[in-house]
Formats: structure tokens, sequence, C-alpha cells
């Protein structure tokens, strides 16, 4: 009976682990659970069952905020389980008091710490051990069972009975009663952890009656000191009252919630002012409450005064209510409110990050469900997101924030529990708000750097929305549709963000895992640590590489015979690559993030531009230098609405061709030879070539006689305002861009590459460093100097052949290699070195390549490959054309570093 009673608990807690309040077969599997306990439970048993089953019950019906039901439910089923443990005789146990276990737990450590020194030789420790074990044996809470065994021991001792004897037996008797006095201490204490943690409704709501005398007297001064005109009161005001409607609420104190809730809304659109007839009003606010509340404590209904309630609302609605105005179809419409972002809280930075955590998750979520509209786990996803940020908006006093996702999860949380379907109208709706959230978010961040913070202009419009969808009514035509596109980074030559307009969803996006990698956050064992400080590490590890260089390649050790210093050297040089590798790994994140965004991206430009397409990607986990991963968004937002639009063909074109009607692009990321390729491949048009090459002829860009290869040819696009577009449309085709993208790219120091095939498709392929702050260069010397040249930049050397030289009209030396003219930059005429070899055939040439525009570099020798710290070269030669840096050498002189982009683009100009 006992097994099986055991057995049946054990299922009840492991179900109750998988528990979501959705998941209606595990609530049934749970309550048939408890009646089968019930049938062998003891009265004490039976009760807490109650509990689990009433709990249970609270969640399936919605009417108690989740978190803290189910920790209740939990905690139930813990004493259900610590019942049966004790055999279901726990009443006749008495638990061990709080004063009791701490007495206890300082004899039992002073005894774990004694207890190897005793015996026959050191009396003096074996009478105290004594004296340790008959104060614990006092504590009438303790099982007797253990008490009688400490008992012996003090009588043992007291007698000196053991002199008799072999001690050894004695001191197993005592180690045997330590370990037993720990584990009833490690029990008593977990089952005081327990009891503290289940507390039931009624403890609960007198736990809140009992601390509001406090709290509304606190809530009164601050009252007071907004009439002197104290801002940070008034926030606080504000913050108590929407906290007040909030607990009620969760407590079941309707009247007052309404109230509250009512009052919260009309206050919510700036902190209250110093106008006499509002501080009158919050004065009476606060009797009204102390009343109700003291009504309460003492068992009384407490009913709130309609008329003085009335009065409160009234000043607020007159004063800074949001105004309600009539729209043209005559439906109610909101204001939206006056928020004051307090640019003083440390925590806001924390805050954004956190929320934009979240929208990234819904995000997911709701492409994913467009996949698999009957995934219940991703409404949930996206309900509890929205929920999460209404919560923590709460604090900061972001009103619109707030609202606008309470709405949105009211909207989730009628379609999550059946009472709507989430129908493309609600997907749209959904969407369009978290867009509004990522902007509200951006206005924030303005905000805490000096600027003004408006909520955006459609704010009291998608209220609206949100609301009549949630309420089963259609929107009027006007205020339907879909959201705008994801914006890119912020960036100056970004295009503007339009509005999108339409409802038909023909995107379909993957992976199909996609909703759980963004509900994901797993972060045990984090800790969170701002960027600057985590930059100023690097920065100092760069400068310990640069001293440690300095200091290991001295003639006098490279040349020592002590074998331990070699070998300190060594050791040091090891130490220091190891702590570099692990600092860069620190700056390290994965695309993930950018890649989830991609998604987003892809099927509102599919919807804008009414093309219907299949969007996938792999390698989201490959990491890159926090700082590259930042800056290649932009670049990227392009390049995926460009493959949408220009790149995949209408359906009836597809099937006209033979192309399956819904179009591909896929982007994927991987590490080869030290860096980080990303590409973006679609199955669409392709790049007509014979078509770039015209358009760039009538527009001067290449000369009427020019040959060029495929890659020479694709890389036109990428020059400032060439676009084959026949129209401009909203989303491309004025020219703009590419030339954006390519420049963006080659500031992180990377590169672009096209690989296209007219009617199949085209590969664009982006090739960056892992990270910005440490580069792979060639080391090249010119007379005495040393430069540094990126060696990703870098397609061969050579020692060039007389007749590979020529001069050419107007353009100068050049060098053909294999066919391909490029021009022949001496660096030491660039940099006006002296005694530099003039004879190219006795010097080297590196041939530089970059999207189809290639030059050749005359050096004088190539001295070695080598990682470098990148140092900026400051304000005054940050411009330079050809360079991009500067580095510490180990003999402690500065080396230029090579700008190979810089360099092509010279090449290309001159």
């Amino acid at each position: 009976m006992e097994d099986r009673v055991k057995t049946a608990i054990e299922n009840l807690s492991a179900l109750v682990a998988e528990f979501d309040a959705d998941d209606a077969a595990i609530s049934r599997l749970i309550l048939e659970a408890i009646e089968e306990i019930r049938d062998s439970a003891t009265d004490k048993m039976a009760a807490l069952l109650d509990k689990v089953e009433g709990a249970v019950v609270d969640i399936c019906a919605g009417e108690t905020d989740f978190a803290a039901a189910y920790e209740a439910l939990v905690s139930a089923v813990g004493a259900v389980q610590k019942e049966q443990e004790c055999g279901g005789n726990a009443e006749d146990k008495p638990a061990m008091p709080a004063e009791d276990l701490f007495e206890v737990e300082i004899q039992h450590d002073v005894l774990s710490g004694l207890i190897e020194q005793a015996g026959p030789s050191n009396d003096h420790v074996t009478g105290v051990c004594g004296d340790l074990f008959e104060k614990i044996a006092a504590v009438k809470t303790l099982p007797g069972s253990l008490r009688k065994k400490i008992g012996y021991i003090v009588e043992t001792i007291s007698s000196r009975s053991y002199e008799s004897g072999p001690f050894e037996a004695l001191a197993a008797r005592m180690e045997e009663a330590v370990a037993e006095v720990g584990r009833t201490l490690k029990e008593a204490k977990r089952t005081i952890d327990a009891e503290s943690k289940f507390v039931d409704d009624e403890d609960l709501t007198s736990v809140f009656l009992e601390r509001q005398q406090a709290a509304l007297n606190e809530f009164e001064s601050d009252i007071l000191k907004v009439e002197k005109g104290d801002a940070v009161a008034a926030l606080d005001v504000a913050t108590t009252v929407g906290r007040l409607a909030e607990e009620t609420s969760a407590l079941g104190m309707k009247e007052a919630a309404v109230f509250l809730e009512r009052l919260s809304g009309l206050m919510g659109t700036e902190p209250p002012s110093a106008e006499k007839k509002k501080i009158d009003a919050l004065l009476v606010l606060k009797d009204i409450l102390q009343e109700h509340f003291d009504a309460l404590s003492e068992g009384r209904e407490g009913k709130i005064d309609a008329a003085r309630a009335e009065s409160v609302a009234v000043a607020f609605r007159t004063g800074q209510a949001r105004p309600v105005v009539r729209t043209e179809h005559g439906s109610a419409k909101r204001i939206a409110p006056k928020v004051v972002v307090d640019a003083s809280n440390p925590d806001f930075p924390e805050f954004i990050a956190e929320t934009r955590d979240y929208i990234q998750a819904a995000e997911a979520a709701m492409i994913s469900l467009e996949k698999n509209p009957d995934d219940k786990e991703c409404l949930n996803e996206i309900f509890r997101c929205f929920h999460n940020v209404k919560g923590i908006s709460g604090f900061f006093s972001l009103t619109d924030v707030n609202e606008l996702s309470h709405n949105a999860e009211t909207l989730l949380d009628k379609a999550r529990k059946g009472a709507m379907e989430f129908t493309s109208e609600c997907a749209a709706a959904s969407f369009e708000a978290l867009d509004m959230l990522k902007e509200m978010l951006e206005r924030v961040e303005r905000a805490l750097g000096g600027g003004a913070y408006n909520s955006p202009e459609r704010w009291a419009e998608l209220i609206n929305r949100l609301e009549m969808i949630a309420a089963g009514q259609t929107p009027p035509e006007a205020q339907r549709a879909i959201p705008a596109e994801t914006k890119p980074r912020p960036a100056a030559e970004t295009a503007a963000q339009e509005d999108s307009a339409g409802e038909n969803v023909v995107a379909s996006v993957g992976p199909a895992d996609l909703s759980a990698n963004g509900a994901s956050n797993q972060n045990a064992g984090m800790v969170k640590v701002s960027t600057k400080r985590l930059d100023s590490l690097i920065d100092a590890v760069g400068e310990l590489v640069i001293a440690n260089a300095m200091v290991t390649q001295r003639l006098e050790l490279k040349n020592t015979i002590d074998a331990d210093l070699a070998r300190n050297v060594n050791q040091l040089n090891k130490i220091t690559r190891e702590l570099q590798e692990l600092a860069m790994s620190m700056r390290m994140v994965s695309l993930k993030s950018v890649f989830q965004k991609m998604a987003r991206v892809a099927r509102d430009t599919s919807i804008k531009a009414g093309v219907p397409m299949e969007f996938s990607f792999s390698g989201e986990d490959t990491e890159l230098d926090r700082n590259v991963v930042e800056e290649i968004s932009s670049p990227l937002v392009h390049m995926v609405r460009n493959a949408v639009d220009h790149g995949i063909e209408p359906s009836e074109e597809r099937m006209r061709l033979g192309k399956p009607p819904i179009g591909k692009i896929k982007l994927s990321a991987f590490h080869e030879g030290g860096g980080v390729i990303i590409r973006i491949e679609d199955d669409g048009r392709g790049l007509d070539r014979e078509r770039i090459i015209e358009k760039a002829r009538r527009l001067g860009m290449v000369r009427p006689d020019a040959e060029l290869s495929d890659r020479e040819a694709y890389s036109l696009i990428f020059n400032a305002g060439f676009s084959t577009a026949e129209k401009v449309t909203d989303i491309s085709g004025r020219g703009v861009g590419m030339d954006v993208v390519r420049r963006n790219i080659e500031s992180l120091r990377g590169r672009v590459e096209i690989d296209s095939s007219k009617g199949k498709g085209s590969v664009f392929t982006i090739r960056l460093p892992l990270t910005l702050a440490i580069i792979d260069g060639m080391v090249v010397r010119i007379a005495d100097e040393n430069y540094i040249v990126p060696t990703i930049a870098i397609r061969e050397s050579l020692r060039p052949a007389r007749e590979q030289l020529t001069t050419v009209a107007g353009k100068g030396e050049m060098l053909s290699v294999r066919g391909d003219l490029m021009p022949l930059f001496r660096l030491n005429r660039l940099f006006e070195v002296e005694n530099a070899k003039e004879d190219p055939c006795d010097a080297l040439a590196l041939v530089l390549g970059n999207n189809g525009s290639s030059c050749a570099l005359m050096v004088d020798d190539l001295v070695g490959q080598q990682q470098v710290v990148i140092k900026s070269l400051g304000k005054s030669f940050g411009s330079l054309e050809g360079l991009s840096g500067g580095a510490v050498m180990g003999d402690g002189r500065v080396a230029l570093i090579v700008d190979a982009a810089g360099l092509a683009r010279l090449a290309k100009n001159s």
C-alpha cells in the first residue's frame, strides 16, 4: 500500500513539473493522481491534496497569476511528499522551531571541528564534546531515537568509562551521531523553507493588508512631496497606484482593483502635477484605500464609496487624462500619453536589452506559428513575451509601452485560450505591435541620450485596432495594415522605413524550430558585464600582448643560453596567447539574433512585393566579434530585401519557367580560413550580365571597349547610383544601397563577392574577420620601414618579370598578371620612403583583390605573417586613403596597416 502511494505521489510530482496552464491532458492526469492518493491518505494529507487540487483548478481557469499559482502548486506537492516521507504521522512529530535549529546548528558545527581531536590523551577536548552533545540532547524537538543515541555518548564521556576500553568504539558512535544530527538539521531546514513558501490565498491577503498601513503612509508622504514640485515623488505616486491595481487584482479584491485600474489609466498620461485639485484628489484616494483596507483587515465588507471614488477620477479625467476624440468612423480613439523617461535610472539599459530579447523571441514564435498554425506553444510564447514586457515597462513608468503590451497580451490571451481564432488579422496586428515596441525602445534610447520622448504617431490607432480585434470587431479599412518592415540598425545610408499595406501572408520562413531557438533563454551561470568594461579588458590584454612582444623579442633573450630563462619566456608567451584568445572569445556573440531579424525582413518584404518565398537559414550559432555583428546587420537587411524584390520572380513567371511557384532564399554562415563566411543564396532571376554592362557603359562607369570578367561585371552594382530596375518602388530601384553595403563591409575589413547564373539565381558571399581588434597580417618591408597588409586582402605575391610591366598613358605603371592588367603602386612613393628598391623586377608585388578592382603593391621584401593588435591613427589621420590603422611591433616601433579597399579605390580613380 505504501509503495503504491509513494509511486502515485512521485507520478504527481513528475506531472506537475510538466504542467502548463493550457495543457488539459496533464491537468486531467494530475486530478486523477490526486484521487488515487486520496484513497489512502491521512486527514492532513487529504487537506494538502485539496490545496493541490485547488491550485490546479485556479491555473486552468486563469483566475490567478500563473507564476504565483504555480509556485503554490509546487509547494503544496512538496508538502504532500513530506507528509508521505513521515509515514502519515507528521502531525505527531513536532517540527523543529527556527530557534532550536539555530542552537543545534551551532553545537553541531563546533562538534564537527573538535571530534577528530577527542581521545584518551586529550581529556579536555573529549569533555567539551560531551558538553556539546548534552546541549544537543536537551532540544526536545529532536527525534527521540537520536536523543537516545546522544544520551549514551554523554553518559559514556561523563563517567569516563571509555578509559577502560578501546576509544575507537566511542569515536565511531560520536561520528555517527554528528552525521545524523547534520541530516536532521538539513531536513528541518527543508521543512521550514517549504512551509515558508506555501502561503494560501488567505495568508497572502493578510500579509498584503498588514503592510498597507506603512505603504499608505509612504504614499501620503509622496503626495505631499508632489505638492512641493518633487518630480521623483510624482513618478513614485503613479507607480504605487499601478502596483496596487495589480496586487488587488491578483488577490481578488475586485472592487478596489477596478477602481485603481481605472485611475491608473487616467494617471498614466504623465506623473501627477502639483495642481491643487489633483493633490486633493490623491489625498482622498489615500483615505479611501485606508478605510477599505482597514475594513477588510477587521473582516468587514469594506465597500468603496462610489461618489468619492468618482470625484477622484474626475479630477484626473478633466486634467491629465488622455482625451478621447471621435474618429471619422465614429469610434473612440485615445490620445497617446506623455511619458517622462528618467535618464538617471541606471536600470534602463538592462530594461532595453531584456525587452529586445522578449521581442526577438516573440517574432521568432510568430514566424514559426505561420508555418504551424496549430502550435499552441508558439501562442503561449508570444503571450508570455508581451506579458513580460508589460510587467517590466510598468516599473519604469513607460505607460505607452505598458498599455500597448497589455492590449497585445489580451488579444493573445484570448487566442491561446480558444476564445477567438488567431487569424491573419491577429497576426498582422501582433507583428505591428512588436514593430512599434522596437520603435519605442529606440525612442527611449534617444531620450536617455538627452532627446525628447514622444509616443509613435500610430500608437492610439494600433491600440484601438487591437481592442477591436480582441472584441471580435472588424477594424476600419484605414486601420487594417500589416506591420512595417523591421528597420535595420540606424545608419546614415539606410533608407527610411515605409509602412506596408495588405493582409495576405505569403511568406513562409524557417527553420521549423525557430520558436524554440527564440524561446530559449538560458542565463544560468552567467554574469552580466557592461560592454564598456569588457572593451577595457580587451584593450588591456592588447597592451599586454604588445608589451610581451617587446620583451620576448629582445636580442638578449633570443640569444640567451640560460635554459630556465628561455623556458620561462616560452611559458610567458603561452599564457599571454591563451589570455588573449580568452579575452577575444568573451566578445564573441552568435549571429542568431541577426539571422532571426533577417527572417522577419524577408517575410515583410515578401508581403510588400507580393512575391511568395521560403526563407531559411543555417549556421546561426557561428560566432563573431560583437562589434562586427552589430555592423553587419544593416548590409544584410539591404541584401535580403534585394534578394526578395529583385531576385525572386512572381509565382506565374516561375511556373512559366518550369520553377516551383515559391522561391527560396537561404542565409548561411560558417568559419573558413580564420574568418567567417556569410552567404545569401536565392533561386531567382540571377543577374543579367549584359544588361549590367550596358547600363554601366551608358553611365560612363566603364569604357565602351572594356572586357570584363563575370565578377568584375557583377561588382558594378556596388557603384553609387547604379540600378537596373525598370521602376522605382518603395522597396528598391533608386540606385542607392549597394554602394553603402560594400562600404560598410569594407569598413569591417571584409569583402563581398557575387556569383550568379541568369535565370537560376545568385550567391552573395561576405567574407569577414573574426574580430576587429586583432588581424592576421603580412609584414612587409620598404627600406627600413615595416608595413602590415591584411592577409585576407592578398590574392598572391610574385616577383614581376620585365614583360609583365607596362606604362599606360593617364594610368601610370601597370602590371599584367595572367592577362589581368592592374595598377602598380609603389608604397615608397605613396609614403615618401627613401632608399627603397626602384626596379620592380628586384622587388616583390602583392596582388590585392577587391570586388573586381585589383591592384599590385610593390614592396622590398616579405618579413613574415603575424597577428597584430590594431591601434587607431586618431582623428587627424583617420581619413587618410589607403591606411586603416597602426600596430606596435615587438621592437617598439609603429607599423602602418595598409587598407586594401582604399588602395583599390585609388586604383579605380587613378
